[in-house]
């Protein structure tokens, strides 16, 4: 698929950059930034499209080991960093421990209550998990800390796909849209509305996704 050739083709520049970061980190070992960006260029979200395409889990886990590492490093000289700490939480998640993922995005809530992506993430982990009223809690923490943040309304809105309700799903889509949702958003709603036979609305939420994928690029 084109998103697999993308992939591939980016890879050379993800390696590049991964060893430009390596040295770094063995340059100046006392540089929480540099095992930071270390940490996240080895978890780029490419690395992950390439290696299935391949077929190669092992080196997509030696990346995944790679990245957990280094926001380790990062959080020894700069213990509570909110990148840090939530994107070691995303990497276990990745991987499948969910333990060690639960337990660094509440580390990270802990040291940096404002930032609303660990309790998004959390949300959705509780939700899988059946604890709905967690999930729920949650996502009302993040709707008081930013009123204005999409990403509670999106989680409603995929809990009630999940449920089977699409009416209530896409009341939540369309509040998540009303605060700059991300593009899937808009593509869902562009397709909902063409099933619904609204034309008008498709095209008003196909729109929206062409200026969110290109704001993207």
């Amino acid at each position: 698929t084109k998103q697999v050739n993308v992939a591939k083709f980016i890879m050379p520049e993800i390696r590049e950059a991964i060893g430009h970061f390596t040295r770094a980190t063995e340059i100046y070992p006392g540089h929480a930034s540099s095992w930071r960006h270390l940490g996240m260029i080895s978890n780029h979200s490419r690395i992950g499209e390439h290696m299935a395409a391949k077929g190669d889990t092992a080196e997509y886990l030696r990346f995944k080991r790679t990245a957990i590492s280094s926001f380790k490093h990062s959080l020894e000289l700069e213990p509570g960093d909110g990148k840090s700490l939530f994107n070691l939480g995303y990497t276990y998640e990745n991987v499948g421990e969910m333990d060690s993922a639960v337990f660094y995005y509440q580390e990270c809530i802990t040291f940096n209550p404002q930032i609303v992506n660990p309790r998004s993430r959390l949300a959705n982990l509780m939700f899988m998990a059946g604890n709905r009223e967690g999930a729920i809690e949650l996502n009302r923490q993040i709707m008081y800390i930013d009123p204005n943040e999409a990403l509670p309304y999106v989680n409603f809105g995929n809990y009630y796909m999940m449920a089977g309700d699409t009416v209530k799903a896409v009341a939540n889509f369309e509040e998540a849209a009303i605060r700059n949702a991300r593009p899937e958003v808009y593509a869902f709603l562009a397709q909902y509305y063409i099933d619904q036979g609204n034309n008008m609305k498709s095209r008003e939420y196909s729109d929206r996704y062409n200026r969110a994928i290109q704001e993207l690029q």
